[in-house]
């Protein structure tokens, strides 16, 4: 039955549950501290650490696969995933070695640094290939290659302690360190372009593609903040001609910046500021956008191409904007708990699904922001998923009254209805449940699980 502007009228569609917070894990999981977490390459585990020392690895319901305690002292201060998924890198404060587990097999191997005093500063595992390069105090860097289980150590890529870095495509690391110097080295530890002096302090080094005309995939592109001032970015084939990005001094420090679409770049700033730019080098000299996020502080941010939003944290509230119209989803804000603390980490799954979000109390979040388009039909009723987990059954009789909801056993890949068996499916794996008796009601709450079966071949 329609209105006179051709509304339904007191329609009972079913709720999706976009922005709904799908787990938080706070300090009783992690202690009472800063946490950190990495998503799988594949994005269906995340990897969680805080003062407890105890490493999680979750599904994307936040529902625990494993876990680990780390036997030796320090704090853990990065986790990081190789291509396959299914080894983790652990990086604790001030210890000789790195610890690699394989969370399928639960076997665990520390990986020593060298033989005098020095100690592991940095890890990250190739993109492409199977290796994990360790960065260390006195500025060596060891490749360690997963399936010969060798160890290359390089010296001389630093002087001093190795604090940041990161792998493009090709196979290429680039690293940078207390002495202010990069280096770009390839698998085995192969010079790839001569050692460039920065002249200043930075962090938060990135691979990316600059915008050209030229339409290539190749990252080829070095980027970094200097001072928290500035945004240094260089081309690898003509590393002696940096170019050297400044912003308005009311902006305060840098933050946090991300690269997203094609060669643009948000930079977060410590007094409330966003502002975007083009990379293309007849765009780059001006700012394409800025606007005040928040009134004192801004926490972090990170960019989702699939969905073109980026996420804003600051003073307890998680902001989205389109990073094509600028304009803010109000309806997508997140308030966090007063007890949340600042916000450090912030990460999107690729398929735009989930954002995640740690703070400095312990607490790791997860919020669902698009809920994946499944539907399956049978006479006048209609299943949908209505949360990754649950399907909501609506009568169109009825005014699309939702007459049963399910919780599932999976995160389906797709949805089958019958008369009284509702079936979905992810890989091989196959579940039914009963939603209606032979009276046609629909009286099992929740769903009666049926059967589960594996189709293998």
């Amino acid at each position: 039955r329609k209105t006179k502007r051709g509304k339904l009228k007191n329609s009972k569609m079913p709720k999706f549950d976009q922005q709904k917070e799908i787990f938080n894990l706070d300090d009783d999981f992690h202690g009472s501290g800063p946490v950190i977490f990495a998503w799988q390459p594949d994005y269906n585990f995340l990897a969680t650490c805080g003062v407890n020392r105890i490493v999680h690895v979750l599904d994307r319901q936040g529902k625990k696969v494993s876990e680990m305690m780390l036997q030796n002292p320090g704090p853990c201060v990065e986790l990081d995933w190789d291509k396959d998924g299914e080894t983790l890198g652990i990086l604790q404060e001030g210890l000789p070695h790195v610890t690699v587990w394989n969370i399928h097999s639960k076997h665990y191997t520390e990986i020593e640094v060298s033989s005098g005093r020095d100690r592991a500063t940095f890890i990250k595992w190739a993109r492409t290939h199977s290796v994990l390069a360790i960065g260390t105090e006195k500025g060596a860097i060891v490749f360690y290659n997963k399936k010969t289980q060798r160890k290359i150590p390089v010296v001389g890529k630093h002087s001093k302690k190795v604090i940041t870095g990161d792998w493009n495509n090709e196979g290429h690391l680039v690293t940078g360190g207390e002495d202010k110097m990069l280096s770009v080295s390839n698998t085995v530890g192969d010079a790839i372009v001569q050692t460039t002096n920065v002249k200043t302090e930075l962090r938060q080094l990135r691979w990316a593609k600059q915008k050209t005309d030229d339409r290539g995939n190749a990252q080829n592109t070095v980027s970094t903040i200097l001072e928290n001032k500035k945004v240094l970015m260089f081309d690898v084939s003509n590393p002696l001609q940096p170019l050297e990005l400044s912003f308005q001094l009311k902006y305060g420090r840098i933050v946090s910046y991300a690269w997203y679409g094609d060669g643009y770049m948000i930079i977060g700033f410590s007094e409330g500021w966003v502002a975007v730019i083009s990379t293309h080098i007849d765009e780059i000299s001006g700012e394409l956008h800025s606007n005040k996020a928040f009134n004192s502080s801004l926490d972090t941010l990170c960019c989702c191409d699939v969905l073109t939003k980026v996420a804003v944290a600051g003073e307890k509230t998680i902001k989205f904007y389109s990073t094509s119209t600028w304009q803010e989803f109000r309806a997508d804000r997140i308030d966090l708990p007063r007890e949340s603390g600042r916000v450090t980490r912030m990460a999107w799954t690729s398929d735009g699904q989930i954002l995640s979000v740690a703070t400095t109390n312990g607490s790791v979040y997860g919020f669902l922001m698009v809920v994946p388009n499944l539907n399956a039909s049978f006479g006048n009723y209609c299943a949908m998923l209505t949360s990754l987990s649950e399907v909501s059954i609506i009568d169109t009789m009825k005014n699309n009254e939702v007459v049963q909801r399910i919780n599932l056993d999976i995160e389906p890949g797709m949805l089958a209805l019958g008369e009284y068996h509702l079936s979905v499916a992810m890989n091989t794996v196959v579940y039914h449940y009963r939603w209606k008796d032979e009276n046609g009601t629909a009286n099992y709450e929740g769903g009666q699980t049926v059967s589960k079966r594996d189709y293998f071949g």
